[in-house]
């Protein structure tokens, strides 16, 4: 088995990003049968990084979802989320809507968790661009709503983290919620000061 963390150190170490590129891609290759979790993690992430840069830099959207596809597939609780999210908004911006909200769904199951709200904010979105019936659109804000609720509360009061979804969830109720809350929300904002980051 390949060390996990001398793969790790050599994509840190790299001069250029091509040389990082390279460096996660031999990651990739040297752990991809290794079902350790160690292993399994640091794959997923090197993926979604790999895929990012695909998309980003080299403009190639069809290799950048095969890679967000593989990393998701892996199961990973740290970058499969983000992985499966990434590929749903690639597959949005190539049109293939019912798809992408398959996809999105697949994170949104995963309550609790920033990823699955995250993926909330873009489901919405999403059912919006497509036109979706006005009864779906307002199920998935509740749920949207819901689930930034349960994370802006879960959040320490005095941290950036605690700006983050208050801001997040003030525009979510801007967008199908409450206007008053969204108001209440952004002067909480305004009120931590330098704490909210």
């Amino acid at each position: 088995m390949a060390d996990v963390f001398a793969l790790k150190d050599a994509i840190e170490k790299a001069a250029t990003p091509d040389a990082q590129d390279a460096a996660r891609q031999a990651l990739v290759a040297a752990l991809d049968g290794d079902a350790s979790e160690a292993a399994v993690a640091a794959v997923a992430e090197q993926l979604y990084r790999l895929g990012v840069v695909t998309l980003m830099r080299k403009r190639d959207a069809a290799a950048a979802m095969e890679l967000f596809k593989r990393g998701a597939d892996k199961k990973n609780p740290a970058w499969s989320p983000a992985c499966r999210t990434s590929y749903a908004l690639v597959l949005h911006a190539r049109g293939k809507q019912q798809q992408a909200v398959f996809e999105l769904r697949k994170v949104t199951a995963a309550a609790g968790t920033p990823a699955a709200a995250t993926a909330h904010v873009f489901l919405c979105q999403v059912l919006r661009d497509m036109g979706a019936k006005p009864s779906e659109i307002e199920k998935a804000d509740k749920e949207r709503i819901a689930a930034l609720e349960a994370l802006h509360r879960a959040a320490d009061a005095t941290s950036a983290d605690k700006a983050h979804w208050a801001l997040t969830l003030a525009a979510a109720h801007k967008e199908g919620g409450s206007r008053s809350e969204a108001k209440r929300l952004l002067q909480e904002v305004v009120a931590m000061g330098a704490a909210a980051g």
